[in-house]
């Protein structure tokens, strides 16, 4: 497969709605060029090959295909040098505060062990799923149903079962909590520090997910938990290199429902937004007929709102909430007959893919759902999920992109010292100099305000702090 393409080429491949069926040897051996017979170490015959590739690829899309290529075509364009800046500014991660955590961390890991050894009588190796099969279900006689290829499960959904069945689970969940922790993030940040910049680097790339989301590696900063064990002294690590600048984080706060409930056109969803302000308690009246509502119902609207975007099933809500499967159906059954509008929308949706194959974003980005039409029943659902959920996720991943390029310019034209250093799903954070902080914050609110899909207007929460963790709070 061709590699040295430059970043042109690739994005108008990108941008093509069925790119993946066409390769770069493939385009160019029906024009009659046999790559074989090419030196391809030599600068010239590949930047004209990526030339004629580049000129392939347009001519062979017609003319509607070739309107909505060029509105995605030109967003990613204009996008690849904002992040190539943000790349290449890096972000700054306070090390000492990690290292001295690190160690807490290892401590209490080591104090797990002990506790977990003296509750099974024996030494063994925790990380082994085999050794602990034999220390539960054959030393300790605990039972569970759930099997796999190697005997009886220990996954957490397991351990979280047996946790009131023996003193020995509470410690083994705890243990690979923290050594999840340990390993994934406060042994690997650290070494993603360039020595030069003494900052982190990360690749993002913005030509990889089908629904156009950006992703980030190297390492993926988007996987930094937000909640739970460790949360807080990793987000606060991230933090501006000197006290003259403060972090600001701009956010989308429920961005993709607020998407569903413009492109629905559903009234009731958008007088959730407009006259309530809280689509999650609004939701929770109507799943449980009283208005006190309590945090836990609040938890079960909010997991039914964001799955409804991702077209889950009772099943799938079961699992994500601990419902019984008659109440996860009965709640999606109730969501739609709160918002009727919401599921007309998804029927006359699917019968679209159905007919063209593909599904598209406000902005004319396409995904073609090959198995929309599959015979195979669990393909189809499958395939009927994403094409369900790539106007919501696609039409939020342009609406990013956008965004990011507003505050590139907005910083170019008016905040030169301000600095955009990292994108994090629906977050853009900013090193912003403490004197230029409000007027910063007033101007990048008004710039980010995206309010041409409808009458619920996608703003964007902004919070300031000392570091990343303070400025969500």
């Amino acid at each position: 497969m061709y590699q040295d393409r430059s970043i042109f080429t690739a994005i108008m491949a990108y941008a093509r709605p069925r790119s993946e069926r066409h390769s770069f040897e493939e385009i160019l051996s029906q024009s009659g060029i046999n790559l074989s017979d090419i030196d391809m170490t030599l600068p010239e015959n590949i930047l004209a090959l990526d030339s004629e590739y580049f000129h392939l690829l347009f001519d062979k899309d017609n003319s509607s295909d070739r309107e909505a290529m060029k509105a995605i075509f030109d967003l990613e364009h204009e996008l690849a040098p904002v992040l190539a800046r943000m790349e290449a500014g890096g972000v700054f991660l306070d090390r000492s505060l990690l290292d001295t955590e690190s160690v807490n961390l290892r401590r209490r890991i080591e104090d797990l062990k002990k506790t977990i050894f003296f509750s099974a009588w024996e030494e063994f190796n925790i990380s082994s799923s085999k050794q602990l099969q034999i220390i539960l279900f054959e030393k300790l006689w605990l039972q569970s149903g759930k099997k796999n290829k190697t005997g009886y499960s220990v996954d957490a959904e397991v351990l979280e079962f047996l946790q009131d069945k023996h003193p020995i689970i509470l410690p083994l969940l705890e243990y690979r909590t923290l050594t999840k922790l340990q390993t994934t993030y406060f042994d690997v940040l650290p070494r993603s520090i360039s020595p030069r910049t003494n900052r982190i680097h990360p690749t993002y790339i913005q030509i990889g997910a089908a629904t156009g989301r950006i992703a980030c590696e190297d390492p993926n900063l988007q996987n930094i938990p937000a909640h739970g064990e460790g949360s807080e002294i990793l987000r606060r690590a991230f933090r501006p290199e000197d006290s003259h600048t403060v972090y600001v984080v701009a956010d989308f706060s429920q961005m993709e429902l607020k998407i569903l409930a413009n492109l629905s056109g559903d009234q009731a969803f958008q007088d959730a937004f407009l006259a309530w302000g809280d689509i999650h308690q609004r939701t929770a009246e109507f799943l449980f007929g009283h208005t006190n509502i309590s945090w836990d119902e609040r938890r079960i609207a909010k997991a039914v709102n964001f799955g409804v975007i991702y077209g889950v099933s009772g099943f799938g809500l079961m699992k994500t909430t601990g419902l019984s499967r008659k109440d996860a159906d009965s709640f999606i059954k109730a969501f739609y007959d709160a918002y009727p509008w919401v599921g007309a929308y998804y029927e006359t949706l699917l019968e679209w893919v159905r007919s063209k194959w593909y599904a598209e974003t406000f902005f004319g980005r396409r995904r073609w759902i090959d198995g929309i039409n599959d015979s195979n029943k669990m393909l189809r659902s499958a395939a009927e999920r994403e094409a369900m959920n790539m106007p919501i996720q696609g039409t939020g991943a342009d609406v990013l992109k956008l965004s990011l390029i507003k505050a590139d310019r907005l910083i170019r034209e008016l905040f030169d010292e301000v600095k955009m250093v990292m994108n994090i799903h629906d977050e853009i954070v900013f090193e912003v100099p403490r004197f230029q902080a409000d007027a910063f914050c007033e101007k990048l609110q008004e710039t980010l305000a995206y309010t041409e899909l409808g009458p619920i207007a996608l703003n964007v929460d902004i919070g300031v702090g000392e570091n990343w963790w303070e400025a969500k709070q």
